[in-house]
C-alpha cells in the first residue's frame, strides 16, 4: 500500500505517546495551540493592537451583555480572539457556521466569542437522548434542526463573573433561532455543546442545558499537523473507488469528512489496527438544550412543529445580571481591577503555552467541532 510503512510509524508513535490523563490532555491542547499561534503569528500580530483595545475597553462595574454577529470585516478580530483567548487550538468548522461576539452594550468592548454551526454527525449521548434512527437523523433531515455551540469562550474577566453561562443561554434564545431559520430555512429545535473535560461548571444550574453524559474519548488533539498530513495522504492514496473533493471530503459508501478523527479511523482500518488504542483519552461532556416544548418528537419526525420558548437576549441579559453578576462582582471586583489585557498578546500566549505550562487562560468554555472536528460517540 502507498505510504504503508510511514503510516505505521506515525501510528506507533501516537500509540506510545498519546495522552491518558486530564493533565496530559491539557498539555497536548496547549502544544497544539502554541503551534497554531506560531503558524499564524504574522497575521495575528496585525490585529493585536485592536484586539487588546476592545478587550481593555470594558468597565466591569457597569456592563450589559449582548450578542452581535461577526461582520466579514471583523472576522480577523474574531479569529484573533479565538486563537488567543481559548486554551484549545482552533480550526474552522465544516458545514454551516455563524460567528458572534458577546459585547458590553455600554462600552462596546468585547466580553467573549461564540461560534455556532452544523452539529456532529455522530454523538452517542445526543442520539440516544433524542431516540434517533440513522435514517431519521441523516436522510430524514433531523440533523438540520440541531446546531452545535462549538466555541463559547469568555475573555478572562467576564469568565470570572460566570459570563459563559450568559453566552451559552443566549445561544438557545429566540433571536438565534430566527437567524438560523432565515439563513438555512430550518427550524432550530435544539443546541448541543461538548465541554473540554467532561462535566463542566459552565452549565451547572442552567435549566436550558441538560447533561447527557460523556463521549468515548475519541478526540485527536494529539495528532500533530505533520502526522495528519501523512495519514491523510495514506488514506486518500489507498481508498480505491472513493471520490474525494478538493477540501478533503469523501462521498460514496462510508462517506463523510476526512478530518483528523476520521482520518485516524480510516488509517487504522486500512492497516487492520484497533482504533481504541489511539484514542486521546479525552472524554467530553455532552450538553443538550431544547429550544421549546415538544422538541424531541419534532426531531424524531413524529410531529411537524414545536412550541418555541419566548426568551430574548434582553431577557437573558437581565436574568444573568440579577442572578449571577450581582453575586460575583463584589467577590471579583479587586481581581478584575488588576487584570492586564496584555496577557492576550500573541507572544505572551505562546509563552504561556510553553513546555511545562498547564492551565486555562480563558475561564469557562465549551469547545466543539471547531477545535476538534469529527465524529464522537
Amino acid at each position: 500500500m502507498y505510504l504503508e510503512d510511514e503510516a505505521r510509524r506515525v501510528l506507533l508513535s501516537i500509540q506510545q505517546t498519546h495522552p491518558r490523563t486530564r493533565d496530559e490532555v491539557r498539555g497536548v491542547l496547549l502544544q497544539r495551540k502554541r503551534e497554531n499561534l506560531i503558524r499564524h503569528w504574522a497575521k495575528l500580530r496585525r490585529v493585536q493592537g485592536a484586539a487588546i483595545r476592545v478587550i481593555g475597553r470594558v468597565e466591569y462595574d457597569r456592563i450589559r451583555p449582548r450578542m452581535i454577529y461577526c461582520a466579514p470585516q471583523d472576522k480577523p478580530l474574531w479569529d484573533y480572539l479565538r486563537h488567543c483567548v481559548s486554551s484549545a487550538p482552533w480550526q474552522d468548522r465544516p458545514g454551516r457556521a455563524l460567528r458572534l461576539f458577546c459585547v458590553d452594550e455600554y462600552s462596546r468592548g468585547v466580553l467573549g466569542i461564540v461560534d455556532m454551526g452544523s452539529d456532529l454527525q455522530t454523538l452517542g449521548p445526543r442520539d440516544r437522548h433524542i431516540g434517533w434512527t440513522h435514517g431519521r437523523k441523516m436522510k430524514g433531515g433531523g440533523l438540520r434542526h440541531v446546531a452545535n455551540l462549538g466555541t463559547c469562550v469568555c475573555v478572562t474577566p467576564f469568565g470570572w463573573l460566570t459570563g459563559g453561562k450568559c453566552m451559552s443561554v443566549m445561544m438557545a434564545a429566540r433571536e438565534f433561532g430566527d437567524v438560523w431559520h432565515h439563513r438555512y430555512g430550518d427550524r432550530l429545535g435544539a443546541v448541543t455543546t461538548t465541554s473540554l473535560y467532561g462535566k463542566s461548571s459552565q452549565y451547572n444550574r442552567l435549566k436550558e442545558y441538560r447533561y447527557l453524559g460523556d463521549t468515548g474519548g475519541g478526540g485527536v488533539a494529539h495528532l500533530d499537523d505533520g502526522s495528519y498530513r501523512l495519514l491523510k495522504a495514506f488514506v486518500v492514496g489507498n481508498s480505491k473507488g472513493t471520490k474525494w473533493g478538493a477540501s478533503g471530503s469523501l462521498g460514496g459508501p462510508g462517506g463523510g469528512t476526512l478530518n483528523r478523527l476520521n482520518c485516524l479511523v480510516h488509517a487504522c482500518k486500512l492497516l487492520g489496527l484497533d482504533f481504541d488504542n489511539f484514542r486521546s483519552g479525552q472524554p467530553r461532556g455532552v450538553y443538550f438544550a431544547e429550544r421549546g416544548y415538544g422538541v424531541l418528537p419534532f426531531l424524531r419526525g413524529e410531529t411537524d412543529d414545536f412550541e418555541e420558548r419566548a426568551d430574548s437576549w434582553d431577557d437573558i441579559s437581565e436574568w444573568w445580571l440579577d442572578r449571577w453578576y450581582s453575586m460575583r462582582w463584589p467577590k471579583k471586583r479587586d481581581e478584575i481591577a488588576e487584570f492586564d489585557p496584555s496577557i492576550y498578546e500573541v507572544d505572551r500566549q505562546i509563552e504561556l503555552c510553553g513546555p511545562g505550562v498547564q492551565g486555562d487562560t480563558s475561564g469557562d468554555q465549551s469547545e466543539g467541532p471547531g477545535s476538534s472536528p469529527g465524529v464522537r460517540s
